[in-house]
This record gives structure tokens, C-alpha cells and sequence, in this order.
């Protein structure tokens, strides 16, 4: 198996909680928060290229657990043109509040990734899989916390 690079796989980790927690409007560390959707509209020049949706799926005193998915209309400009294609991003994160870390659970509903693989292998994964899905969520949130304009919001702040 190669080598983890643990450092920057946790550093993204961390900077994804804190950047999730920057763009949630309620404090998702509180349990009594009851489930909620969030939805941002994704602007630049007043033209709307993405959707943003969050959805609290499960919260536990340490843990929360959420639903992202990202919409894009037409081509997503921070995308590499090998992902072009493109069209949404599912990611199913748990918040590890206590460790103020974010790790990817899911992501496009495959819900069984490892640490490494070697490669080339069967389902055509990166060496580092893992931390290229943190690489692409950290991608989806910059840009959310640039461009977003809540859209739908039932949480209060």
C-alpha cells in the first residue's frame, strides 16, 4: 500500500470543519438543534452557477452528521476540465466537534473508501483517495463561502 500523507490529510480535515462551521448560519455543535435543510445560491456577477444544499442528517453530543450536495449550472469553473462532466457532488460528512475535524463519509454514494489503494485498481481510485475528496470538498466550500446567498433557510441564527 503507499504511504499516507497523514499531516495534510488531517490539515484538510481541520480547515473543512472550520470552513463547514463558518458557513453554517445556526451552531451545529448544539445537539438540540433539530434536523434542518439549508439551501445557498452560488453567485458570481449575478449569475448563478451552483446549488448548495446541507442537510443535518444526525446529531450526537460529539458528532453531527450532513448531507451535501452540490448543483452546478453549466461547467464548474474551479473543476479541473478532466471532471468537466460534472453536473453534482454528494457528500455525506460527520463533524467530529470535539476534534474540530471533518471527515467525508460518502461521497457520490460510495460509502466504502480506504485510506490508500494501489493503483491502478479495479474501481479506477487515486493513490490518496481520500484526501482528494477533502481536496474537492475544500474546493465546493470556498467557493460557497465566497459566492453564497441562502436561498432557504429554516435555521435561525
Amino acid at each position: 500500500m503507499p504511504a499516507i500523507d497523514l499531516t495534510r490529510y488531517l490539515s484538510e480535515c481541520e480547515l473543512n470543519y472550520l470552513r463547514l462551521m463558518r458557513l453554517s448560519p445556526v451552531d451545529l455543535t448544539n445537539k438540540e438543534e433539530e434536523s434542518s435543510f439549508l439551501q445557498f445560491a452560488l453567485e458570481n456577477a449575478q449569475t448563478q452557477y451552483a446549488q448548495l444544499s446541507m442537510n443535518i442528517t444526525r446529531q450526537a453530543p460529539y458528532t453531527t452528521m450532513l448531507s451535501l450536495c452540490c448543483t452546478f449550472m453549466g461547467s464548474p469553473m474551479f473543476l479541473s476540465q478532466a471532471l468537466q462532466g460534472i453536473s453534482v457532488l454528494e457528500f455525506d460528512v460527520r463533524l467530529y466537534h470535539d476534534a474540530h475535524v471533518l471527515e467525508i463519509m460518502g461521497f457520490q454514494g460510495d460509502y466504502c473508501i480506504q485510506p490508500s489503494y494501489v493503483y491502478p485498481n479495479k474501481r479506477m481510485h487515486q493513490t490518496d483517495e481520500k484526501l482528494q475528496q477533502q481536496i474537492l470538498l475544500r474546493l465546493c466550500l470556498q467557493c460557497a463561502l465566497k459566492d453564497a446567498l441562502a436561498i432557504e433557510s429554516p435555521w435561525q441564527p
